[in-house]
């Protein structure tokens, strides 16, 4: 970690818990950043310089795509495998699975800032848009080529 303001680092994360990491978010209140990585998310919790936690092996490829609710309740992730997961931080636990949503890895996802919607897209050239309150897919939009209207 860094403090900005003073240009220096303040304190470093044991290299051997952060394996290579594809995505990164915050939280809304600055505490969490949220690791993407091979099949796994990590959770670094900024105020107390520690790992808060790690969901491991929960998507069967590299977490592309990493996002969180506008409240910090939850934190979404999209994978490799066209998946998109939620989990409840505080109880650190997996509460939905969206299976094969695209064909191809998930490059983004986003939440609105009401927190109700979400939206994804992936290599695949679709975008998914999802109800997070009923969680359900709602929308999508397949084979969007470039340049065309």
């Amino acid at each position: 970690m860094y403090d900005l303001q003073a240009k220096k680092m303040v304190h470093q994360f044991d290299d051997q818990d952060l394996d290579t990491f594809y995505s990164i978010a915050l939280t809304p209140d600055d505490r969490y950043v949220i690791l993407g990585q091979r099949k796994s998310l990590t959770i670094l919790d900024l105020r107390n310089k520690q790992i808060y936690h790690k969901f491991e092996k929960v998507h069967k490829g590299s977490v592309y795509s990493v996002a969180t609710t506008p409240d910090g309740r939850f934190i979404i992730s999209g994978a490799e495998d066209g998946s998109i997961k939620i989990f409840e931080l505080e109880a650190k636990e997996e509460v939905h699975h969206f299976e094969k949503i695209h064909a191809g890895e998930i490059c983004q996802l986003d939440v609105s800032a009401d927190g109700k919607y979400l939206v994804s897209c992936s290599k695949d050239r679709s975008v998914a848009v999802f109800d997070l309150v009923k969680r359900e897919r709602i929308s999508s939009f397949e084979n969007l080529d470039k340049g065309k209207n």
